[in-house]
């Protein structure tokens, strides 16, 4: 995420603009936060209805005027109960039990949520992507994210990451990203197995440009039957994109298997065989964006 080191100071992000065509990674840095009653999101109030500072909306952190600058700073990605020596509540260890009364899959009104905002400035250049994404490679447990004000979507699942697709909310300049966590969701219920819970954004953010005509995702599934250094392989592609990502080549030189894909209609699985390396087959896939 392009990094800024407080509310009131905005940085541009290290190195050169990124060309077009390129997919750079921006690199996560300090994020302002808080949570209710004046304290920080890293040490979150048990929260539920009615706890809100007098006269802030439910969701008045999204407004890009919101001020927020009495709210303390907080490393992201970090977990909450990690920072402060204690000030912002402590880890929790669960075996059997769960930290809060089981009522599947309804979780306490009183559940400690943090509120984080960051202002970023986008470059110029980024107008030329073909899209710009958003990701959160951890979070925990649910989290709400807006953009500019506008509500981008929400995330569950901790260890899972997640994209959100930011292309028609962002601006070339200031921008302001605001994020609410819950430590407490339905998803708790299936995450609980002999842990430790530690809320928050604990894993990188980032902003991504993603190139006009790239490739979004690539999996090969290989399969090998036979015996020794003898016997037959097959690779079964799947590749997420555009039409305009083609052509597109696979190159497996090991199993001789060198061959260009002009269309998404040509994904098609490979069999190697050691009379016949590279035979290719009729499956496979190509997944539309």
């Amino acid at each position: 995420m392009l990094p800024t080191s407080s509310t009131a100071d905005r940085v541009r992000a290290g190195g050169q603009p990124p060309a077009p065509g390129c997919t750079p990674l921006l690199p996560p840095s300090r994020s302002t936060a808080t949570g209710a009653s004046g304290s920080c999101p890293a040490h979150p109030e048990p929260r539920g209805r009615g706890v809100l500072p007098a006269g802030e909306a439910p969701e008045g952190i999204a407004d890009e005027a919101f001020d927020d600058s009495s709210w303390d700073e907080i490393a992201v990605p970090a977990h909450w109960v990690l920072e402060g020596d204690g000030r912002y509540g402590r880890p929790i260890y669960t075996n059997v039990r769960f930290p809060f009364p089981t009522d599947a899959p309804h979780v306490p009104d009183e559940n400690p949520t943090g509120d984080y905002r960051r202002a970023f400035e986008l470059p110029e250049a980024w107008t030329e992507a073909e899209r710009i994404l958003l990701r959160f490679d951890g979070v925990e447990s649910r989290y709400k994210v807006w953009v500019n004000g506008i509500q981008i979507g929400v995330g569950v699942g901790s260890r899972l990451a997640q994209e959100f697709d930011v292309t028609d909310v962002v601006r070339p300049g200031s921008n302001v990203l605001a994020v609410r966590v819950h430590q407490w969701s339905a998803s708790s219920y299936v995450e609980d197995q002999d842990q430790w819970w530690l809320p928050g954004i604990f894993r990188d953010v980032t902003l991504q440009a993603r190139p006009a005509g790239g490739i979004d995702d690539v999996w090969l599934r290989a399969s090998f039957s036979g015996s020794g250094g003898s016997g037959a392989g097959t690779i079964d592609p799947e590749i997420t994109a555009t039409g305009d990502a083609f052509p597109v080549t696979l190159s497996v030189p090991e199993l001789g298997v060198d061959v260009t894909w002009t269309s998404a209609a040509d994904v098609a699985r490979w069999r190697s065989t050691p009379s016949n390396p590279g035979l290719p087959r009729s499956r496979g896939c190509m997944t539309q964006r």
